[in-house]
């Protein structure tokens, strides 16, 4: 490129300091070429080897260094350039603007020339030697006239042109100054919008602490108004289950002493109460004929339940048995297994002996829940179904407490659980606490089974109640099936296994002595006014005989599986 087109691009001023950059470069080219002369001469070339010179190239962060000093060179060119040309606009505005006021004045001033020429032509009074005018003259001012009225239309047009142009220039100074008033407007009008947002997000958070705060509070006092009240609610509980306790006892004390005051002052006396008791009792025929009617519809349900879960345990461990592959024979006493002793493994004894516990109280918790649907309604199955869930209790609790203290049944889960004589001993004291606990809370579920016989009882029919449905079902029942389960041969059940059944039966009287306390505790229960008779129930009969002679005769000889 040419310096003069490059002075021209660059302008003067750039083009100056372009120059002054050009004679650094060379100034400093030339220190480095007198330095190049001046070094010593290098090991080869003493040897007598001449290396070529190498070329120092400038290194990366040099290079991108030069391209940012020329990106702002061109950038602070770009901008004086820019400002030059807005600094050249507002000087030829400026020049229009004068010029036009030039040209106003020039205007002005040829208007009063010309309207001073016209009126001494035209207006002043005419001398005596020029009234007669040629003709030549005449037309001379004929043309004057009309060069005069040609050049005030051109004048006008002018003017009228020029007054345009002014008014486009002041419309469009206008427009810029709308243009910018409106930009300062918008730029107040964000910053109004930016404060009020920010204000306002201001009160928003302190709105929202303010409202934090209150429900912490809240929060602290209800947490204590509620500690309050289970501490207050955990005392009155503890108050009532010590008052309970207390009344449980006295009762229990004052009974006991009566019965120890009976048996010691035993004579002639009481056995003729005891005789008046029972002779009342017996000329009283309604009383009687109820008392046996509820006592043998108990009794069925009891003998029925027991059946049902006794049969359902018993298939359930067959089922488990043959999962093992163990040939089983199936007595209406026992379940035999047709097996040699090497063939049992710990898995298999966990699983089989506990099945049958483990039915028991899955089928007892399942009819507590039916009974809790059927309590209301009047009709005999919510008994059978409280009694089936007192057998399921007494098959699990009583199969674990005479399994850990005789080593039988239940009793073999535990043993190859390896827990010692400490933890059978746990064991047994847990079972003992569980029965006494649930025959405490079934009471009153044998007190509500009453609705079936009575409107409303009282406490002699209390009394009344808890001999003819718990106490005379109870042991009727458990004799009944002592005598049905008592086997035919000792070859398949010992004398030991026989005295565990037996001893398990007996078991549910452990959980039938707390409802037989806490039975008399309760006041009295009004039901409905619906009429109630006592009826023999000899459908249920019927089916509990059925079920009961097949199970019996049918499984004498035994079936065998596997």
């Amino acid at each position: 490129m040419k310096e003069a087109t490059r002075k021209l691009i660059l302008g003067k001023k750039f083009y100056s300091v372009y120059r002054r950059i050009r004679f650094l470069r060379y100034k400093k080219n030339l220190i480095k070429q007198e330095k190049n002369h001046k070094k010593p001469e290098s090991k080869s070339e003493e040897n007598g080897k001449v290396q070529p010179e190498k070329k120092t190239r400038p290194s990366f962060f040099y290079r991108i260094y030069r391209m940012y000093r020329i990106t702002r060179f061109l950038r602070y060119r770009r901008k004086t350039i820019r400002n030059q040309r807005i600094t050249k606009k507002k000087i030829e505005r400026q020049f229009a603007r004068d010029q036009k006021r030039d040209i106003r004045k020039q205007l002005r001033n040829l208007k009063r020339k010309e309207r001073s020429i016209y009126s001494a032509q035209y207006f002043r009074p005419a001398s005596k030697k020029s009234e007669k005018i040629s003709l030549k003259r005449r037309i001379y001012r004929v043309n004057r006239i009309i060069r005069f009225l040609r050049h005030r239309k051109k004048t006008r047009r002018i003017e009228k042109l020029a007054r345009i142009k002014w008014q486009r220039l002041a419309t469009q100074m206008e427009r810029r100054e709308i243009q910018e008033r409106l930009k300062e407007k918008r730029l107040t009008d964000r910053k109004l919008e930016r404060h009020k947002t920010k204000e306002e997000k201001l009160t928003t958070r302190n709105e929202s602490k303010e409202i934090r705060e209150r429900l912490k509070e809240k929060r602290l006092t209800d947490r204590r108004l509620e500690r309050n009240r289970a501490r207050q609610e955990k005392l009155e509980r503890k108050v009532n289950i010590h008052n309970r306790k207390r009344l449980i006892r006295q009762l229990f004390k004052s009974r006991l002493r009566s019965i120890i005051y009976e048996l010691k002052s035993f004579d002639i006396f009481s056995l003729k109460r005891w005789r008046s008791g029972i002779l009342a009792f017996a000329e009283n025929r309604d009383k009687r004929n109820s008392f046996f009617i509820i006592t043998f519809n108990s009794t069925v349900l009891f003998i029925l339940s027991y059946l049902v879960i006794y049969i359902i345990s018993q298939a359930l461990t067959i089922i488990t048995a043959l999962s093992f592959d163990y040939k089983t024979i199936l007595f209406y006493y026992k379940i035999y297994y047709n097996i040699d002793s090497y063939q049992w493994t710990a898995d298999s004894v966990k699983i089989i002996y506990s099945m049958k516990p483990a039915v028991g109280i899955v089928l007892g918790i399942i009819f507590i829940i039916l009974y809790s649907v059927r309590r209301d309604t009047p009709g005999n199955t919510k008994i059978f179904y409280l009694w089936g869930f007192i057998h399921g209790m007494v098959m699990f609790f009583g199969s674990l407490l005479m399994g850990t203290m005789l080593n039988k049944d239940f009793g073999w889960v535990i043993a190859y659980m390896y827990y010692r004589d400490t933890g059978k001993m746990i064991f047994s004291i847990i079972s003992i606490f569980s029965l006494v606990i649930i025959g405490s809370f079934v009471a009153k579920s044998f007190l509500v089974s009453g609705n079936s016989y009575f409107n409303f009882i009282n406490r002699q029919e209390n009394k009344f109640l808890l001999a003819s449905q718990v106490i005379w079902p109870a042991i009727i029942g458990t004799f009944l099936l002592i005598i049905v389960s008592s086997p035919n041969e000792s070859y398949f059940m010992p004398d030991d296994e026989f005295v565990y059944k037996i001893l398990k039966f007996l078991s549910i009287f452990v959980l039938l002595i707390p409802t037989m306390v806490t039975f008399r505790t309760y006041n009295e229960i009004y039901f409905d006014e619906a009429p109630r008779k006592i009826r023999l129930s000899w459908k249920l009969l019927l089916l509990t005989l059925i079920i009961l002679l097949s199970f019996r005769f049918g499984l004498q000889s035994g079936i065998q599986f596997g």
